[in-house]
């Protein structure tokens, strides 16, 4: 029983993670957001539409990589999606 309440909290952080898209890279070519779904969303190609609008592109997918975590305790997984800004 106490290997249990002793799980508890760290099953009760892994529940936090991020939802909403992070943009992590641009250069105006492409853009590179970060999010925990590991397929490209609404909300993820939305994110990239927006930054990529900023120099009058759209956002076309052109992958995604699972990212390696961070630490020995880091139980949530984040993916990388990469965007292109064409014409």
């Amino acid at each position: 029983m106490k290997k249990i309440v002793a799980l508890f909290p760290i099953i009760a952080l892994s529940a936090c993670v991020a939802t909403t898209p992070v943009v992590t890279d641009f250069n105006g070519d492409s853009v590179q957001v970060q999010a925990s779904s590991s397929t490209a969303d609404e909300s993820v190609k939305a994110e990239a539409n927006r930054i990529c609008q900023t120099v009058n592109k759209r956002a076309e997918y052109a992958s995604s990589r699972q990212l390696p975590s961070t630490g020995q305790y880091d139980f949530s997984i984040t993916y990388a999606h990469l965007f292109l800004c064409l014409n």
